[in-house]
């Protein structure tokens, strides 16, 4: 009984560890693209986007809504961040978003190594890898894509690890989720949702269980 305490205590230390250098990770990862993010408008799409946002208009197809409510909301912001331009509130929205996805690239490779070293390494090398660098310091929405990008990559490694209806149910809203923003995240729903046919047999096939992914998704 002692032994069984000392092992769920040891686990529970473990587990708070990581979390911390979870936020670690997140919090290191917002600085440095706050530190280089664009305060105006940047080339390419960033312009449009952010000019159909303050309308709550539709950008070109697909229309990104997710990216458009995000955007609109912190154009609402004047009041409260009046010194604070539009463009620069999007664009650190974005560094914080992808810093999410780098914060859940870490979770998944501390799963898989177990080692906090070359997890935060994996993390740090996605985070500041070129085209990820530079979509996290500007209005984009390959930015919040990014964040759902290493989200549903968690969800795939948890999944395969625990294989809990919870799990199952969360990657599939964040799938729901991140499809309202960019469609090429589909590329990463269908491995998910072969894995989780998988390892989820034959529960996933269950009517009930069908209805709750219809309804999260």
């Amino acid at each position: 009984h002692i032994g069984s305490e000392q092992a769920q205590a040891s686990k529970t230390s473990g587990n708070l560890g990581h979390w911390g250098l979870t936020i670690m990770v997140l919090c290191f990862c917002t600085a440095i693209y706050w530190r280089t993010m664009y305060r105006t408008v940047m080339g390419g799409d960033s312009g449009e986007l952010m000019a159909a946002a303050c309308s709550f208009g539709s950008a070109h197809p697909p229309g990104y809504p997710l990216f458009m409510v995000i955007g609109f909301a912190l154009s609402k912001l004047n009041g409260i961040l009046p010194s604070v331009s539009i463009i620069a509130r999007m664009s650190a929205a974005c560094g914080f978003m992808t810093a999410i996805g780098a914060a859940a690239i870490f979770r998944s490779s501390l799963r898989i190594t177990r080692d906090p070293g070359c997890a935060a390494l994996s993390a740090c090398l996605y985070a500041f890898s070129g085209l990820i660098w530079q979509n996290a310091t500007q209005a984009e929405v390959f930015a919040i894509n990014n964040m759902f990008v290493g989200v549903v990559t968690h969800a795939v490694v948890k999944f395969a690890e625990q294989r809990t209806r919870k799990v199952a149910f969360w990657g599939a809203f964040m799938i729901g989720m991140g499809l309202l923003n960019q469609h090429t995240l589909v590329f990463f729903a269908a491995p998910y949702i072969l894995s989780v046919c998988y390892f989820g047999w034959p529960w996933v096939f269950k009517p009930v269980n069908i209805a709750i992914f219809g309804l999260v998704f």
